[in-house]
């Protein structure tokens, strides 16, 4: 991956992760069965570290370093698990 395509995939999860969010933001929380609401909890945790991970030049180096060792792009939930997370649902 070279680094123009690696900033224009950081730039889509970026959206994608503010698209959610901003659909999370649409729901009231409180007004949701307290089952949904640790549902809607748990996603909105995801996204938040998601997004806080694609901020982070150290993760970014983390990941560029994993597909150089693997000779391969990782891929979605490979990369979700370097972070320590879970594809969002």
């Amino acid at each position: 991956m070279t680094a123009d395509e690696l900033a224009a995939f950081i730039a889509e999860v970026r959206s994608q992760v503010e698209e959610a969010l901003a659909q999370l933001d649409t729901v009231d929380r409180d007004a949701l069965p307290p089952k949904l609401r640790n549902e809607y909890d748990a996603a909105r945790a995801r996204w938040e570290a998601l997004g806080a991970h694609v901020t982070n030049e150290d993760a970014l180096a983390m990941h560029i370093e994993a597909v150089e060792r693997a000779g391969r792009e990782l891929t979605a939930d490979e990369s979700l698990a370097l972070l320590g997370l879970t594809p969002p649902v």
